[in-house]
């Protein structure tokens, strides 16, 4: 038998509040979705951008050492107050400072960190010939963990020193742990001033 409403009597069946309730969680739940993955993207970025000015960092610490390059030839021997540029040939390396405000370490605003503080960023330097005693092209790499709150031990054990080529296969391998921006710049000797 069915009810017929009444002159009068409007209002909503159980039926309609509950699929409007319904509808009204699954929107909710999209929103609160997209919030969580705007945060991902958000901080995803943010690492990103530091990582990026370490490296803009590195490069102009790697120009102002080439200041001291002032005659064609190996930076080793024409060069010998060059902290950096003397390691022309070789693989990926740490680099090590004589100033301890300088240091491949980094926070996780970007500031250069020394001591026991754990680091959040990690720098390597690689140098090659461009063209042979004349040029170096100098490759900057950042890196840091992928995961949010969690850090890997090539990040945490002084910026990887004498593990450099763990971070390469890291980098280079199909589900890397690791995140990383690259940086390059060219390099030549300077004429010393008359």
């Amino acid at each position: 038998m069915m009810l017929r409403r009444r002159r009068g009597e409007e209002g909503f069946t159980l039926i309609e509040v509950m699929m409007s309730l319904a509808i009204l969680v699954v929107g909710a739940v999209g929103i609160l979705s997209m919030q969580s993955a705007s945060t991902r993207g958000n901080v995803a970025g943010r690492r990103m951008s530091v990582g990026t000015q370490r490296s803009s960092v590195w490069i102009e610490r790697i120009r102002r050492d080439a200041l001291f390059w002032q005659t064609p030839g190996d930076p080793v021997g024409v060069a010998p107050s060059a902290q950096y540029i003397t390691r022309v040939g070789g693989d990926w390396f740490v680099p090590v400072s004589i100033d301890t405000a300088e240091t491949a370490a980094a926070s996780w605003t970007g500031q250069d960190i020394a001591g026991t503080m754990a680091p959040q960023y990690c720098t390597h330097i690689r140098l090659s010939w461009a063209i042979p005693n004349q040029s170096i092209r100098a490759d900057v790499r950042t890196f840091w963990s992928r995961e949010h709150g969690t850090q890997h031990t090539l990040v945490t054990n002084n910026c990887s020193l004498g593990t450099e080529a763990a971070v390469s296969i890291d980098l280079a391998s199909a589900a890397p742990d690791l995140s990383a921006v690259y940086s390059s710049t060219l390099l030549r000797w300077n004429p010393e001033a008359p």
